[in-house]
């Protein structure tokens, strides 16, 4: 904890709350506190092993037609679907585990984090830890990051993707380019 003044001051506080809030923290402790800190990037995270795969929902010639969407099966995890920092199973389509069984890509399991990336941008969710599914099936508009548990709980990354900082970088970025 760093003091300052009237202000106790953790870490985390100051990442998720000072930094991006016109909360009354000096510039100097800022700077002061963010010397211990390790800048990353997400590719940096990647190579060094903190996150431990990246990808995106199924792409190619067997993405499901919306005739093969069923009542009872797989959640087909869309955009639309992360709500509020959830997934909104009620409104997920679904899809028989005979048909995403054959997909090459885009299974998600407990504790990955999600983020759209294509239509809705930024909305991000995590895969709770007991789902009633053997996996969650990704659209191209999504994208799963999963974490070394060793290295990087996926709560804190799901935080960091939720920040203000991180949400207003994203959506910069996304305008240029997906």
């Amino acid at each position: 904890k760093v003091t300052n003044n009237q202000y106790k001051v953790s870490k985390s506080s100051l990442l998720l709350e000072g930094i991006n809030k016109e909360t009354n923290f000096s510039d100097i402790l800022k700077r002061k506190v963010a010397v211990d800190w390790n800048v990353s990037d997400i590719g940096e995270l990647y190579k060094d092993n903190f996150i431990v795969k990246i990808q995106d929902g199924n792409h190619g010639e067997i993405h499901p037609k919306s005739s093969d969407y069923v009542d009872k099966g797989i959640p087909f995890i869309m955009a639309n679907t992360l709500v509020d920092g959830k997934i909104d199973f009620t409104i997920s389509k679904k899809l028989p585990q005979e048909i995403t069984d054959k997909f090459r890509t885009g299974f998600s399991y407990p504790k990955d984090v999600l983020i759209s990336h294509k239509g809705t941008v930024g909305e991000v969710s995590f895969v709770p830890e007991k789902i009633p599914y053997p996996y969650l099936m990704l659209t191209p508009q999504v994208t799963f990051y999963r974490t070394n548990p060793e290295r990087l709980q996926y709560k804190f990354l799901y935080y960091l993707f939720k920040s203000d900082y991180f949400q207003s970088q994203f959506k910069r970025l996304s305008s240029q380019s997906t």
